[in-house]
C-alpha cells in the first residue's frame, strides 16, 4: 500500500473532534500554534501500552507525559452518519470565500500601509470562514500570475483601512482567492464521516479556540 500523509489546520474545541481524512493514519503530530502550556501531542498505532494507548504529551517545558486510553488521540474508522450539522466531525474546507462576504464580492486589496502589512478589502468579508490563517491570493502588479500571503490579524470586518494584517505586503491589485481560516471544518448534514482520527475532549492539545496544526501517516 502507498504510503500516505497529509497536514492540516483546524480550530480546538475543548470538546471531541472527529477529523475524516478519507484513510486510518498509522500516526498523529499535533501542535497548538497559539500560546497555551501543552504545546505537542502525538500518537502512534504501536503506542501499544496501558500507560501511552492516548499517546504523548510535551509541554512548554519540553516535559513528556504519557497519555492513557480515552484522553488523547485515537484511530476513526468513520462511517458514521451525520444527521444534523456537526462541529465535531470535521472534514477538509478550501472553498474560495470571496463571495461568502456580507457586502458584495471580495474582489479587491487595498494595500494602506506598506511598511506594516496592512491594508483592506474593498467589500466586508465573513468572518465566521475567514481570519487569522486564511491564505489570500493577489494579482501581480507588474506581471502575470498571482502573490500569495497569510492573514496574521483581522480587525472587525476587514473593509477600512489597516483592518488587516498580512504575512507580507502586498499592492493593491485584484483578489483572486480568499480561503478559510482553518482547513477542516464542520460537515454538513446528511454526511457520512470519513475515516480518520479522533481527538478526545480533554486531551491536553484541544484548547478551544486555540489553531491546531497536524500531520497525520501511514506506514510502509
Amino acid at each position: 500500500m502507498a504510503l500516505r500523509q497529509v497536514s492540516g489546520t483546524l480550530n480546538g474545541t475543548g470538546a471531541d473532534i472527529y477529523v475524516g481524512l478519507g484513510f486510518v493514519p498509522d500516526w498523529v503530530k499535533m501542535r497548538s500554534l497559539e500560546t497555551t502550556d501543552e504545546e505537542y501531542q502525538e500518537w502512534n498505532r504501536n503506542m501499544r501500552s496501558s500507560e501511552m494507548f492516548g499517546g504523548i504529551s510535551i509541554d512548554d517545558d519540553g516535559t513528556i507525559s504519557p497519555v492513557t486510553i480515552g484522553v488523547g488521540i485515537a484511530e476513526y474508522l468513520g462511517g458514521d452518519y451525520i444527521a444534523a450539522a456537526s462541529t465535531v466531525y470535521l472534514e477538509k474546507k478550501s472553498d474560495d470565500q470571496r463571495a461568502a462576504g456580507t457586502g458584495g464580492v471580495t474582489s479587491r486589496w487595498i494595500s494602506d500601509t506598506p511598511a506594516s502589512r496592512t491594508g483592506h478589502f474593498n467589500n466586508p468579508i465573513n468572518t465566521t470562514y475567514v481570519g487569522e490563517g486564511s491564505i489570500v491570493q493577489i494579482g501581480r502588479e507588474a506581471a502575470p500570475g498571482r502573490d500569495q500571503a497569510v492573514i496574521l490579524a483581522l480587525s472587525n470586518d476587514g473593509d477600512a483601512a489597516d483592518e488587516v494584517t498580512l504575512s507580507k505586503s502586498l499592492g493593491t491589485n485584484e483578489v483572486l482567492y480568499l480561503g478559510p481560516m482553518y482547513d477542516y471544518w464542520g460537515v454538513p448534514a446528511g454526511t457520512i464521516a470519513k475515516a480518520g482520527f479522533f481527538i478526545d475532549s480533554t486531551a491536553a492539545i484541544n484548547t478551544a479556540s486555540d489553531m491546531l496544526l497536524f500531520e497525520a501517516g501511514t506506514f510502509d
